[in-house]
């Protein structure tokens, strides 16, 4: 009997402890699809270390400021070094060729040679011979990319060699003009205005758009703008005669900056045969433009004191004539007077 009771208080006790054991193993068993998500939210609270690397990685976002790998741009300068000399001048030489400018002028004239001489530290590294001269030229300034050097006396038209200790570096040419009484005098580096010239098709009856025009035919320097009305077989200072003749059916862009005195108002009349155009500071202030006889136009412009940018564009048609003059009446005057030589600069 106590044996029976026995069995039976034992499978009681095994019978609830069994009952006690699975409902334990809903828990551990898959929650049903729909509810995946709602298991989720005690499985992070029961891990908080997933929850302490969470700080960790918004920390890693904070890497962002690692960025400071995309400053590895910074690392895009390894290019810049090979800004050095030696990549300069492959650079430099690729993009501008030598050029010589004006290419043509009366004797000493000074003119500027542009390219690649690095190479060179002091003038007498340099040779410069101009056609017709005795003696080799010595640069008077020497740049990492320009020379200048002045035509000597006895110049004349034709080849010019520059050379490093015996190595031609470049050879070009170069016309030897005469003054024309004065209106092509031999003009001093940065003084003046550079004019670039361009041949026309014939018939041509407007200024041309310069930025289409390509290299220039020649270009001159010119102190100031003072071709009176004179018969077109005279020819514009320095393309009158020689291989830079051209009489009718060219076009020039002169471009320099203007020295204004004082501030106030200024009245430019601009005369010309055949058209022209005036621009101060990129400004149109005269338009003078088509075929016709010489003819003066005027324009009022306010300036401050100092420098302004000036471009005063000119063509030649058909015979005849040719003119070009640029006079101004400054604040506070009536009378045009020719804006003389000392208010352009380059």
């Amino acid at each position: 009997m106590t044996e029976r009771l026995l069995a039976v208080a034992l499978g009681a006790a095994l019978a609830s402890a069994a009952c006690y054991v699975q409902p334990a193993q809903p828990a551990t068993a898959p929650p049903p699809p729909g509810q995946e998500r709602a298991a989720a939210p005690p499985a992070e609270q029961t891990a908080p270390p997933a929850e302490e690397p969470a700080p960790a990685n918004e920390r890693v976002p904070a890497q962002p400021a690692q960025p400071a790998p995309p400053a590895q741009p910074a690392q895009a300068a390894p290019p810049a070094p090979p800004a050095r000399p030696n990549t300069v001048v492959k650079a430099h030489r690729a993009s501008q060729p030598f050029q010589i400018e004006p290419t043509a002028g009366p004797p000493r004239t000074v003119v500027t040679i542009y390219g690649d001489f690095h190479i060179a530290r002091r003038p007498r590294d340099l040779q410069v011979q101009f056609n017709g001269a005795a003696n080799v030229s010595r640069p008077r300034t020497i740049a990492a990319d320009a020379i200048t050097v002045v035509v000597p006396p006895r110049a004349t038209t034709g080849a010019v060699q520059v050379s490093f200790r015996r190595r031609v570096l470049w050879t070009g040419q170069f016309a030897v003009t005469g003054t024309d009484d004065g209106l092509l005098v031999a003009t001093q580096g940065g003084n003046g205005l550079l004019g670039s010239v361009y041949q026309l098709p014939p018939n041509t009856g407007l200024l041309p758009s310069f930025a289409s025009m390509g290299a220039p035919f020649a270009t001159i320097v010119v102190p100031a703008l003072k071709v009176k009305p004179r018969k077109f077989d005279a020819g514009f200072p320095g393309l009158g005669k020689g291989h830079n003749k051209l009489l009718e059916w060219f076009a020039i862009r002169f471009e320099g900056r203007l020295m204004a005195p004082r501030a106030g108002s200024y009245t430019f009349r601009l005369n010309s045969d055949d058209g022209s155009r005036l621009y101060i500071d990129g400004k149109v202030v005269i338009d003078n433009d088509g075929v016709h006889p010489p003819k003066a136009v005027d324009g009022t412009v306010q300036l401050t004191p100092g420098a302004h940018a000036i471009v005063v564009e000119y063509f030649q048609g058909p015979r005849w004539q040719i003119a070009l003059e640029l006079s101004w009446a400054q604040p506070g005057q009536t009378k045009f007077r020719p804006v003389q030589p000392r208010f352009f600069k380059r």
